[in-house]
């Protein structure tokens, strides 16, 4: 069920840090009756993902474009009403941080532009989603959020073994994924730095494959999911690695072709008894 807030947000004079742990708590709201003040609406219409929170922030028209309110929403809350100074503002949702913003270092937008999503933060019941959008001070206005996060699907996979050998205990893993992105960047995606311990990412940067690969093509349908990449220099990779009946393990290595916000990306795979014998298909 919707709910209804009318509200405006002094800053929280908090810690210089950007990001405060989620056990603190953000000072009280202050709430204003001035009459220079218009009610901005602000609908975010439900993703595909699972969304347990929103932290909407209002910036001004202002030469430096100051913060003027915050607001962090709970699951089930789609709509808002931001009462805030007349004029133009832009309006930034960011979904599904565990962690609390601190609206001290926030406070001019060129901080916000700077925000960066982590990969290693990444839930893969709950991506995180971002969006802004301007309006005017007033109107309403439907904030669509979206994961900037690119979907790796391995539609197939066979081989080209002699006799009747299989790879046996297949995975596939992500090389090269961005560490993290920028949460409003939208284009021009290079890779700055990249994950080195994966781990814990089962999901997201690595899967095990549903079976063996025998006699027959298999479909496993398995995805795996990273940032965006548009680099030709140091792209992301996706390796599927394996052991040869009675052989070595190998690992087949699949150059990934220039990814963008929300990409979605499908491979197959032929492979062979050697690692540097194999076909692949990509298709977008």
């Amino acid at each position: 069920m919707d709910r209804t807030v009318s509200l405006i947000i002094t800053l929280a004079l908090i810690s210089a840090s950007l990001l405060l742990p989620s056990c603190e708590l953000i000072d009280s709201l202050g709430i204003t009756d001035s009459i220079q003040d218009s009610l901005v609406t602000v609908i975010c219409p439900a993703p595909e993902e699972d969304m347990y929170c929103i932290d909407l922030f209002a910036y001004g028209d202002g030469p430096l474009k100051r913060l003027e309110g915050h607001v962090r929403l709970g699951s089930g809350c789609d709509t808002v009403r931001l009462k805030l100074p007349a004029g133009e503002k832009i309006i930034v949702g960011i979904a599904n941080s565990r962690l609390l913003f601190n609206d001290e270092a926030l406070d001019a937008f060129d901080t916000m532009e700077s925000l960066r999503l982590f990969y290693r933060d990444e839930e893969r019941d709950h991506l995180k989603m971002s969006a802004s959008a301007v309006c005017l001070a007033g109107d309403t206005l439907g904030l669509r959020l979206t994961s900037p996060l690119c979907r790796i699907e391995l539609r197939s996979i066979e081989h080209s073994f002699s006799g009747y050998r299989r790879l046996e205990d297949p995975v596939m893993y992500l090389e090269d994924a961005n560490a993290y992105v920028e949460a409003l960047r939208r284009d021009s995606f290079n890779t700055a730095e990249t994950v080195s311990d994966t781990s814990g990412m089962k999901g997201l940067a690595w899967d095990i494959l549903p079976s063996d690969i025998g006699m027959y093509p298999q479909h496993p349908g398995t995805c795996l999911y990273c940032y965006p990449n548009e680099s030709s220099v140091r792209p992301t990779q996706l390796v599927v690695e394996g052991t040869v009946t009675g052989g070595d393990r190998y690992r087949f290595v699949t150059r990934l072709p220039p990814m963008g916000h929300a990409d979605r990306v499908d491979v197959e795979l032929v492979i062979a008894d050697r690692p540097d014998k194999y076909e692949f298909k990509i298709y977008r």
